[in-house]
Order: C-alpha cells, then sequence, then structure tokens
C-alpha cells in the first residue's frame, strides 16, 4: 500500500511530514530517544541512595528488585522481536517507548502515594513553627498530660522504635519492581527493531554509520543524566516546604521523583515523533541493490545461503526474488510471519548453528 511509504498516523498524511521520512530523519529521533534512554538509566543510579533511604529499603533487596529488567527481556525478548519484525516496525517501537515512559511514572508513584516521609518533614521550618505554635498553646492551658504526650512524639524522651520508625511497606517495592519490569518491555522494542528499521532502509554500506550517530548521540545521555540529578537532588523532597537543614546534611532528601516526571514526558514526545514514520522509507524503494557475485567455489565449502543462491542461479547471472500479482505487477517477495510459525523458525535457527 501507498500508505506504508507515508509519514503519518491513520489517514493522516500530510504532504509537508513527508520530506521527513529519511533515514537521516530517523536516525537522528532514534538517537536522542536513545539519549534520554541514558539519562534514565544515569538518573536510577544517581536516585537509587535517596530512594533506599526514603522508603527504608536494604541493598540486598535492591538488587533482587532490579532484576524486573532482566526478567522480562528474558520472557518477552523473541516473540516481541519476531511479531514486531513482520508489522510497523516505527510504531511497535514508538509503543515500547510509552512503555518505558510508564515505568518512569510508575517509578515516581510512591512519592504521590507516601508523601515525602515523616522523617523529610520534621525538618522543615512549617513543621517545627507548627510544633512550636502547639507547644505555646499547651504551656498556657498548663496541661501537663499533653506537655508529656508531645514530648514523647518528639522523641525527646524514652520511646517505643514504633512511634518513629516508619514500618516498611512492600507497596514501594512492588511498585519499583513493576517499573523495570515495564521497562525491559520498552527497552526490548526500543533495541531490537530500531537497528533493523535502519539497516532495512539504508544502504547497506551506511548502515554502519548511521549506527554510529545513533550511538554518538547516546553518549550524550549520561552527562544530562548527571545534570538532571543534580538539579533534582538539590531540589527538597517537598518542594511547598521549607527545609531548616541544606543539601550537605547526611538527612537531606532530594526531590528524586521530579526527574522521572520529567523523563516520561520527554518519553512520550519522542515516541509520537517516531511512530509517525512509515512502515518502510521511500528511499530505500529507489535505491539499487547491488548484490554480491556469486561465488565460485565448491557448493560444499559455502555457507547455507551462498550454496542456495549457487543452485539457484549456477550461471552466476543477478536475480532478484520477486513475485507478480494478479495484474502482472512484480512486487518484492514477503515471507508471512504468523506467530504460529516463531517454535519452527527457532528450530531451524538452532540447526543452522549446531550444522
Amino acid at each position: 500500500m501507498k500508505s506504508n511509504f507515508l509519514c503519518g498516523l491513520s489517514c493522516w498524511h500530510p504532504s509537508w511530514l513527508q520530506r521527513f521520512a529519511t533515514p537521516r530523519s530517523f536516525i537522528m529521533v532514534y538517537g536522542f530517544l536513545g539519549t534520554v534512554q541514558a539519562m534514565a538509566y544515569i538518573y536510577f543510579v544517581i536516585t537509587l541512595t535517596t530512594l533506599e533511604k526514603r522508603f527504608k529499603i536494604p541493598s540486598s533487596t535492591t538488587g533482587i528488585i532490579l532484576s524486573g529488567n532482566e526478567i522480562s527481556q528474558i520472557l518477552l525478548s523473541l516473540i516481541l522481536s519476531y511479531v514486531g519484525g513482520y508489522r510497523n516496525r516505527p510504531r511497535w517501537i514508538a509503543w515500547g517507548v510509552v512503555f518505558c515512559a510508564l515505568s518512569c511514572f510508575i517509578l515516581a508513584t510512591p512519592h504521590f502515594i507516601f508523601g515525602a516521609g515523616d522523617a523529610a518533614l520534621q525538618l522543615t521550618k512549617e513543621y517545627v513553627d507548627q510544633e512550636q505554635m502547639e507547644l505555646d498553646a499547651i504551656l498556657k492551658s498548663q496541661n501537663l498530660t499533653v506537655i508529656v504526650k508531645t514530648t514523647n512524639r518528639l522523641c525527646m524522651d524514652k520511646f517505643s522504635p514504633k512511634e518513629c520508625h516508619d514500618i516498611i511497606s512492600m507497596v514501594p517495592m512492588v511498585l519499583i519492581f513493576l517499573s523495570q519490569f515495564v521497562l525491559g518491555i520498552g527497552n526490548t522494542l526500543y533495541y531490537s527493531l530500531g537497528q533493523t528499521y535502519l539497516d532495512d532502509n539504508t544502504k547497506k554500506t551506511n548502515t554502519p554509520l548511521m549506527l554510529a550517530y545513533a550511538s554518538s548521540l547516546r553518549t550524550f545521555g549520561p552527562v544530562v543524566g548527571f545534570a538532571l540529578g543534580y538539579f533534582a537532588l538539590k531540589i527538597y523532597i517537598d518542594p511547598s516546604k521549607t527545609p531548616i537543614i541544606d543539601s550537605s546534611d547526611p538527612r537531606w532528601l532530594g526531590a528524586w521523583w521530579l526527574g522521572w516526571i520529567i523523563l516520561g514526558i520527554a518519553m512520550l514526545f519522542f515516541a509520537a515523533l517516531i511512530g509517525l514514520f512509515p512502515k518502510d522509507l521511500p528511499i530505500a524503494q529507489n535505491k539499487v541493490d547491488h548484490k554480491r557475485p556469486i561465488s565460485q567455489m565448491p557448493i560444499f565449502m559455502m555457507n547455507d545461503a551462498e550454496a542456495t543462491a549457487k543452485e539457484k542461479n549456477p550461471l552466476g547471472k543477478s536475480s532478484s526474488i520477486t513475485e507478480k500479482n494478479n495484474n502482472g505487477i512484480s512486487k518484492p517477495e514477503t515471507v508471512p510471519g504468523p506467530v504460529g510459525d516463531f517454535p519452527k523458525l527457532k528450530v531451524r535457527n538452532h540447526n543452522n548453528i549446531i550444522f
């Protein structure tokens, strides 16, 4: 279909958008998207200690929680890559980036559920002023019983650990694990489909250069990620409060959740951009496919692909694999990719690797 080579969505294919249906435009969007993903990785590393301190998560438990990323990639990478390869790959990449954005929002959710925490709020000017007002009111009423209770609540006397220490909740751990699991799905679609789409829609000699461009753009991610982490952690965990300590104090908790909101919005923006690319770039249809000459080696010394080509074309004449439709117009041969053929394909590839 003609729409397979047009930028846009559904029936919306404006003419001004078609100028961006080029490998150069795709590599720019794909590369800057990689920058955002690299930012997210570095930002997580920077804010991990703050996250552990806020929710009192042991480091040993954190390692188990972070395995959700690898678990989802192990379970779903093969099937997602196979199915997505036979569909509109830019759309599947866009959905993968949406999953990455969802992962960012899930990771910020514990802050909106549990708030800044009592330990952080007690280090704010608003809390101190409120306590002073209550203490003045108590002194005026000369209610000694209330004074004793207030003293215990402020932990200035002997107290039970249950009064001044938060009970470790499983909800933040579950949310962090879920965010990493969802992130693994998005990363699988981004890496596996993005590079194959670029390889299929550019000249083979240009593919390494294009991938180098994408990698070079991704290298800026850690730099910007460190800057974002520095900016977010310099802000107090509750921006609406005025802290009585500065960031050099060990008790300081930065706004670790703020960066995830920014990263999630950025990923949604790039998901919208990359989803506009066509299923196949028009420039790929006009380029000349220079095939390698048929090797003169004996068939038993060739690999499977060369041997097949030698048997089909023994005279060494160049041929293109085409088929004709009902109107007699030749078109490239397409290989159907139902999910049911996936196990057969895996067995065949496994046998080729062994033998």
